[in-house]
């Protein structure tokens, strides 16, 4: 068995020889530590490429939808009551402006209200759902166990300051497209009349807009079914007279 064998040994001795290789014997506990934080360092660069492609697409998703923010002028949020259904359109009399059963507007018209007995410059704005107002010094307050508010009309092309009050309607949050932030307003029901032809109780939002060109905002709650934009023109319709009541029918004045 001993003789059979004798073949082996030089096999195993030239194995012997080959192993540990240079490269093996050249190994110290520092090679492998540095050869362990290039590998870790290698890993963590990996990481953190990974880390910053899957922020930067994070990134555009929220870029898209900040646009589309933007692209809202308003977006409201009942807090309490659901929405009144506003009351509906009443022809008075054809105009001269429509187009077919509709009135045509302009992106600017006067608009009468009665609780202050003037005319105000509105602007049009079928983006928006509920009218706005100008309002300043607005104090919540209890009348007959309902919600009440007193406010002050304030703005450039009123000429002054008139004090209203009005039973509040709900109130809402308001996200305007230049902010992140929602405000809060109180909804009050006004009448408007608009030429001769339309006039309605309409809901409005009350906020602060005198650093805005216009006081009063016409949303497309008083524009639904009833009106057309022609957003090219400006005060299609002229002011009516006006008594206590409002305008008044089938006489016109610049």
């Amino acid at each position: 068995m001993i003789h059979k064998a004798w073949w082996c040994w030089p096999v195993l001795l030239s194995g012997c020889a080959y192993w540990p290789s240079a490269e093996h014997r050249s190994l110290t506990s520092a090679t492998v530590a540095d050869s362990l934080a290039q590998q870790q360092q290698q890993q963590t660069e990996q990481l953190s490429q990974q880390w910053q492609q899957a922020c930067g697409d994070w990134q555009q998703q929220l870029s898209r939808l900040s646009e589309q923010l933007q692209q809202l002028q308003t977006v409201s949020v009942p807090e309490s009551a659901p929405a009144a259904t506003p009351q509906p359109c009443l022809a008075v009399e054809p105009e001269q402006a429509e187009q077919g059963d509709k009135v045509i507007v302009g992106a600017v018209e006067w608009l009468y209200l009665p609780a202050l007995a003037q005319y105000l410059p509105g602007r049009i704005d079928s983006g928006a759902t509920t009218s706005s107002l100008s309002a300043t010094q607005m104090t919540p307050f209890e009348r007959n166990e309902e919600r009440w508010i007193r406010f002050t009309v304030t703005h450039d092309e009123i000429g002054g300051a008139v004090e209203l009050e009005a039973p509040v309607v709900r109130y809402v949050r308001i996200r305007q497209a230049s902010s992140d932030e929602l405000e809060r307003r109180a909804v009050v029901n006004l009448t408007v009349s608009l030429g001769k032809s339309l006039r309605q109780d309409t809901e409005f939002t009350l906020t602060d807009r005198r650093d805005m060109d216009y006081p009063l905002l016409l949303g497309r709650e008083f524009l639904r079914d009833v009106a057309l934009i022609d957003v090219a023109q400006e005060f299609i319709h002229p002011k009516p007279p006006v008594n206590k009541a409002g305008p008044v029918e089938g006489e016109n004045s610049e």
